[in-house]
């Protein structure tokens, strides 16, 4: 049975006393659009609390999320990846959207939140954060709370990375490094090539193919500002899964909606490419797709995989494309890719 060492550190990276001890192997799921918790079971004795951080390995390693001490042998030790910092809840500014690069405003609401707040308590120790890209024009047609206002509360995680990394591909990537008490996030675009996947080959141990079958999809966006219903953009959906606004290569039959949209600092334009985005820009992404291979794959490299990096998965002569999403690492190693989550698919291949 593969075995771990298990050590435990505070969040000022201090390791506890009785704070290490030799664990069962579990499977470890670092998943960025559905956080699961990886459970350890540790002896009795260790030394945790939630909050903590704990290292299995240089790859496996997270926040301390819960803790189950209801027996007399063992602890039940449930962690998440360290992007699980980010879950905090912020006073968004609609009037951001569209202003400068999504990836500054991303670290400057950490910086403000968990590196320079006023609240020192609030501060974590050893984290930076720089950027890696600059995408603009961005926005997730947010509305604030109140008419009149500016102003919504949401939650970081749930909200901005989340759909930073599904409709622009911008994600955050973290690298904790326990000796020098360091947590380097940094956020960007993943400035790789397409990698090409040969999902046939017999070094696949097993692959899942998950593709959303919705009946009905929209390929003409009618969006009128909703300040005075005067302006009118039109986008439409091209058979190649690529949407703009020249009436030009149609779909038929027509499937059309119209729609009003909010004015993101007071740019209709801006706001009307967020919400055709929306609603036509996740062809890469409406699928599942698993690969499970050995975990040290030469062909298929899990552990170094990076959220958001392109794949093309190439099964029975299709060609499927999508991005990286999530990794789960046990005595194999799975690649997921793909934004679906529910099971409301179709699965092609397994």
């Amino acid at each position: 049975m593969q075995v771990y060492n298990l050590e435990i550190f505070t969040p000022d990276f201090t390791m506890r006393e009785n704070g290490h001890a030799t664990v069962p192997a579990a499977e470890y799921v670092e998943d960025y659009l559905s956080p699961t918790e990886t459970m350890i079971t540790a002896p009795k004795g260790v030394n945790v609390a939630v909050g903590d951080y704990v290292r299995l390995t240089d790859d496996i390693c997270g926040v301390v999320t819960n803790l189950d001490r209801n027996n007399s042998w063992e602890t039940l030790i449930y962690f998440l990846p360290f992007t699980a910092l980010f879950a905090f809840d912020v006073m968004f500014d609609t009037n951001w959207q569209g202003q400068g690069s999504l990836e500054d405003r991303i670290a400057q609401i950490i910086t403000d939140t968990l590196i320079e707040n006023e609240d020192t308590y609030q501060n974590v120790p050893g984290l930076s954060v720089t950027t890696t890209s600059s995408t603009t024009g961005w926005g997730f047609n947010l509305k604030a709370l109140t008419e009149g206002t500016h102003k919504l509360i949401i939650n970081m995680q749930e909200t901005i990375l989340k759909r930073a990394l599904q409709e622009f591909y911008v994600a955050v990537h973290v690298s904790v490094d326990f000796n020098q008490k360091t947590i380097a996030a940094t956020v960007g675009t993943v400035p790789t090539a397409n990698e090409l996947i040969e999902s046939d080959l017999p070094n696949i141990i097993r692959k899942s193919i998950t593709l959303d079958t919705r009946e009905y999809a929209i390929n003409k966006l009618i969006l009128y500002d909703t300040d005075t219903l005067s302006q009118v953009i039109t986008y439409y959906l091209h058979p190649d899964g690529t949407y703009d606004t020249q009436n030009r290569d149609r779909l038929s039959p027509v499937e059309f909606s119209i729609e009003a949209t909010y004015n993101e600092g007071g740019d209709f334009p801006t706001s009307a490419a967020s919400r055709a985005r929306e609603v036509f820009g996740y062809e890469k992404i409406d699928n599942l797709i698993e690969i499970e291979v050995q975990k040290n794959d030469t062909m298929v490299d899990v552990i170094g995989a990076k959220v958001g990096q392109e794949v093309t998965v190439l099964s029975d002569g299709k060609r499927y494309t999508s991005i990286v999403t999530g990794k789960k690492i046990s005595r194999t190693a799975t690649l997921i890719m793909g934004a679906i989550r529910l099971d409301l698919t179709q699965q092609i291949g397994g």
